[in-house]
This record gives C-alpha cells, sequence and structure tokens, in this order.
C-alpha cells in the first residue's frame, strides 16, 4: 500500500496512544495477564471462582482461630491421638465421658503408672493393700475385724428381740453394746438367746457374775440351769443418768455344751440409794438350737428403751 506523503516512522505503540476502555477482554491472549500487573488486592471474592481455593493455594498456619466457625470442627477432622493433655480443660472429663466398665471394679494404678481395673471381690471381701509397685487387691477380711451387722434405737418394750444378723459363716464371735439404757426400776436386764421361733426359755442357762457399787457394797448375780442369764445389774437410771451394758456374744455351732456363751459388763446409777455401780457378768446355754439372735427383757416387767449397735467379728 502506498502512502500520501511521508512513510509514518517505525514506533512502538505505548499506553498514552491507546485510548481508555479501547482495549477488552476479548482483546487479551490467555494467560497473557501476570500476577505482577495486578494491583494488590485486587483480587475480591467476586473474582474467585467457586472451589477454586484449594489446600495447596493456602499457606501454612494461615487459617487461625478468627477464620474459624464456632463448633465448626467435628471429630473427624483430628488427626488420631492429637488431643493431649494440653488441650483438655481441668475437671471436663465427667463420669459420662469415661469408657463403661464391670460393675464393683474400682480403677486404681499399676507397677508402671497406667490405670487398671480392679476386679470385683466377693461378697464380704474388703480391698487390700498388695505394697508398693502393686495394685490394691479384694482379699478375705483379716479375721478378727468388727463389721457393723445391726444398729438402732428400741422403742419402748417390756422384750426386745434383736434377731438375724447371726452368720456362723462368717462370724463365731459378736460384740454388742447398749447405750442409754431407761426404764429399768431397780430391776435387771435378762438375756435369752433366740432361734426362729423366738426366746429360747429352757432352763439351761448357767450364769455367774460380780459387781460393786460405789457405796462399798458388792453385787452378785448367779444361777444355775436358769431360765435367763441376768446380763445387766439392777440399776434405776434416769435421762441424766442412764444405764449401759456391753458384751461378747459366742456362738460355735460345732459344739453343743459351750458353744453359746456371753460375758459382759453393764454400768450405771441406782437413784434409789444414789450410788454407781459396776457388774461384769459371763454365762452359757447348754442347748442345740440354732441360734439367730437374742432376746432381752426386764425382770420386773419394765419397760425399758435403749441404743443399740451389733458387730460381727471376722474369723
Amino acid at each position: 500500500m502506498g502512502y500520501i506523503g511521508s512513510k509514518p516512522a517505525n514506533k512502538p505503540i505505548t499506553s498514552a496512544d491507546i485510548e481508555d476502555s479501547i482495549i477488552t477482554a476479548a482483546d487479551l491472549g490467555a494467560n497473557s495477564v501476570d500476577s505482577s500487573e495486578l494491583v494488590d488486592g485486587s483480587i475480591d471474592t467476586s473474582h474467585l471462582g467457586n472451589l477454586q481455593v484449594t489446600t495447596a493455594k493456602l499457606a501454612a498456619d494461615a487459617v487461625d482461630g478468627t477464620k474459624l466457625a464456632d463448633d465448626a470442627v467435628n471429630s473427624e477432622h483430628y488427626t488420631d491421638g492429637s488431643i493431649d493433655t494440653a488441650h483438655i480443660a481441668d475437671d471436663q472429663i465427667t463420669l459420662a465421658k469415661m469408657a463403661s466398665g464391670t460393675d464393683g471394679n474400682i480403677i486404681s494404678y499399676d507397677a508402671s503408672g497406667n490405670p487398671v481395673a480392679i476386679a470385683t471381690g466377693n461378697d464380704g471381701q474388703v480391698l487390700t493393700s498388695a505394697g508398693a509397685g502393686q495394685p490394691p487387691a479384694f482379699e478375705a477380711a483379716v479375721g478378727g475385724s468388727f463389721v457393723k451387722l445391726m444398729s438402732g434405737s428400741a422403742s419402748s418394750s417390756v422384750t426386745h428381740n434383736l434377731v438375724g444378723f447371726v452368720d456362723t459363716s462368717k462370724y463365731n464371735n459378736y460384740w454388742v453394746f447398749l447405750g442409754n439404757i431407761l426404764g429399768q426400776s431397780a430391776n435387771t436386764i435378762d438375756f435369752q438367746f433366740a432361734d426362729g421361733s423366738g426366746a429360747m426359755t429352757g432352763a439351761d442357762y448357767l450364769y455367774s457374775g460380780h459387781g460393786w457399787r460405789s457405796s462399798d457394797n458388792a453385787v452378785n448375780v448367779n444361777g444355775e440351769y436358769a431360765n435367763q442369764i441376768e446380763l445387766c445389774a439392777s440399776m434405776q437410771g434416769n435421762a441424766n443418768q442412764p444405764s449401759f451394758c456391753q458384751f461378747y456374744m459366742t456362738v460355735n455351732p460345732n459344739s453343743n455344751y459351750d458353744g453359746k456363751t456371753i460375758q459382759g459388763v453393764s454400768w450405771g446409777w441406782r437413784t434409789d440409794v444414789n450410788d454407781v455401780m459396776i457388774c461384769n457378768v459371763m454365762g452359757w446355754q447348754n442347748s442345740t438350737h440354732t441360734v439367730t439372735g437374742f432376746s432381752l427383757h426386764a425382770s420386773g416387767n419394765d419397760a425399758t428403751t435403749f441404743d443399740y449397735e451389733i458387730y460381727g467379728i471376722t474369723k
């Protein structure tokens, strides 16, 4: 093509030679605009395609807690074993969060300091230390331990039956305490062994006792083939000066003659003579009946009340 006049100089076109808004997206070649040509911060949300921000596009440690919605991260996103002690707040492990175990087991620690379940023991066994470096274990109670079997307050009555506690498979010896005895009118409280039918009233009791009063008078109780044992001496207390009694009771199923014995002591006040007294007594019953407990009866048919505790002494 020819030119009218002089030929234009061979000169590059610069941005100054291009009018504004002349170059459109259609005039740009594919992949022709590099990040260096972009204004910092000009890529906003509307310019990002869906699903275009991949893990590879995120800088390491770039996402912090402020970029995560509350309750947005589920357990499936945790790395196994990644929740360590530092990330668990104090007092956050409740019983509901603990794994289920076996009824009666106790959590302890083994020689390595790791948690371990102590297997449930049998009825009547006690938790026993196995020494340093070993978890404890349930074992049979050492002979001579006191186990409370019954306790309470006896309501006002002439006769009191305390039965159902004897178990010769575990205990041959029993310790009984009677406190705050009220209602005696200078009469004794008599003792009788009891079986499934009630008090054993046969004339097969033998007993002997001796004590003293503060007035220096002796107190003696005794009987041979009587219907009862005079357990508590003749006292007469009141609400401010009650009487007391404690005794050991032996039930030996392997002996008929002296298999059922008691030995105890009573002490208290005699308001009618204004002195205190104490009396020791022992007795046995020559009988083959099976014992389930004992019966107490005021010799003067006095209505008495008292508190009681009954313990079995392990074999």
